[in-house]
């Protein structure tokens, strides 16, 4: 339970297939993102009154029409690209320790096939490979195995199967957007034919402390307790915790990390409890569903909070999840906040069927990807372009596309913008609130965190 646990290849103790577990298949914490995920826990106690008044987002888009998403993905007849066929590849977890994230996933990137099809553009044939939970080695002979198809598009997963993919990007003949959540760090900053499909996840944490002192300006002083990564995957992060709360003028009063797999956080609980903390933030992902519960039961009943949400975690957490809220890149399938996204959560419902907080990051992510890559063939064709890797490649820092994450509640869809020095999008994150199983946004910002904050 120390803070100095030794590490192996930037994987700590758990090894990559226990690594790749942390929550999202260890995809914030590989890109060495905040890693304070799915906990819960009582809303009220030792926060204070809130000084802000907000208005929480609730709504849902009735009556989403395919013309209505045309409309506002704003398609252009001409350049749809309805007569070609395109194979998109996807390096997933089809086999090992995550295959619940290649199932979700899969399902995300087959569904924006067959709906680009819909919406009148191409027929996109998704190959599917197998990277077997983390395994580099797989991930290669997955990759190999896309080339020798000459296939030049690919959806990747697990931050580039942990790193060893990217000399094979950064040398090949590809256009590669990633799909797992990570930091801006010097590994993935700027590869090659390798680009960010969703926001970097460095503003999770200074998004969560504004929120913090705008709704709860009571607290002052907070303790965390977080699964193990490794003392050098949390020296690799942009914002660590420490410095993220510093800055925002929090005490982080006690910071401990643990082994994957733990059960047990009486001792933890019981010196937290001894450093009189204003609230918790419960980094284990997952189990923090059982912390939470343990918190209650010993009388620690102060707000929790996160980076993330482990679905599983929702019914071990129980009641404790109640008022839990975390920072993140997030669908709400409760209040989607454009017509494009409920399309989407309308779609993914008939196609899969309803579920509670389905899709999760992950399959709405999966989703966006395939999306963004329909519209980057279009902005290719639309500039008098061949629908090749080396287009998109020359395009992609200059077209802004749009997400199904984002959007102001109003209609419109968010956007995406790639930054070309980083090969990261910019856009919107949130602060969600869990209660009942189901979600409310409670904020917005751009992916900084702090730049148009705003309480919803």
């Amino acid at each position: 339970m120390s803070d100095n646990s030794s590490t192996s290849g930037n994987f700590g103790h758990l090894g990559r297939r226990g690594f790749l577990r942390l929550g999202g298949a260890g995809a914030a914490a590989l890109g060495i993102a905040p890693l304070l995920a799915a906990c819960g826990g009582s809303s009220g106690g030792g926060g204070g009154s809130t000084n802000a008044k907000t208005d929480v987002k609730t709504q849902t888009f009735d009556n989403v029409t395919i013309d209505d998403v045309k409309k506002d993905l704003g398609l252009d007849t001409a350049h749809l690209l309805a007569s070609k066929t395109i194979n998109l590849g996807a390096i997933l977890p089809l086999s090992g320790t995550g295959t619940y994230y290649g199932d979700v996933q899969g399902k995300g990137i087959n569904l924006a096939a067959k709906l680009i099809k819909a919406l009148g553009g191409p027929t996109v044939n998704v190959v599917e490979k197998d990277h077997k939970s983390g395994d580099p080695q797989a991930g290669v002979t997955a990759f190999r195995e896309l080339a020798a198809q000459k296939i030049e598009f690919i959806y990747s997963t697990y931050i580039a199967d942990f790193y060893a993919l990217l000399p094979s990007y950064r040398n090949g003949n590809v256009f590669v957007l990633e799909g797992g959540q990570a930091g801006v760090t010097p590994q993935l900053s700027g590869v090659p034919h390798y680009w960010a499909g969703d926001v970097a996840t460095d503003g999770y944490y200074p998004m969560m402390f504004e929120y913090i002192k705008q709704t709860k300006p009571n607290i002052k002083k907070i303790a965390a307790i977080s699964v193990d990564v490794g003392a050098a995957v949390r020296a690799g992060a942009k914002i660590p915790l420490s410095k993220a709360a510093s800055d925002a003028g929090f005490d982080l009063v006690m910071e401990e990390y643990v082994p994957y797999g733990t059960t047990e956080f009486a001792s933890l609980l019981s010196k937290a409890q001894s450093k009189t903390p204003d609230a918790l933030l419960n980094g284990m992902t997952p189990g923090g569903g059982l912390l939470a519960r343990q918190a209650k039961q010993a009388g620690l009943n102060i707000p929790q909070y996160g980076n993330n949400l482990v679905t599983d975690d929702v019914a071990a957490g129980g009641t404790a999840f109640n008022g839990f809220q975390f920072s993140s890149y997030w669908l709400n399938v409760n209040a989607p906040g454009s017509r494009y996204a409920q399309w989407m959560v309308n779609e993914w419902n008939k196609a899969y069927g309803s579920s509670p907080l389905k899709p999760d990051a992950y399959g709405s992510i999966a989703f966006d990807i395939g999306m963004q890559m329909f519209q980057l063939w279009m902005a290719a064709d639309k500039a008098g372009l061949p629908i090749t890797q080396e287009s998109l490649n020359k395009i992609a820092s200059t077209t802004t596309v749009k997400s199904v994450f984002g959007g102001d509640g109003t209609g419109p869809a968010g956007t995406l913008t790639w930054d070309a020095t980083t090969h990261f999008p910019s856009g919107q994150i949130g602060m969600f609130e869990l209660t009942g199983g189901k979600l409310t946004q409670k904020a917005v910002a751009n992916d900084d965190g702090v730049t148009n904050f705003k309480l919803l």
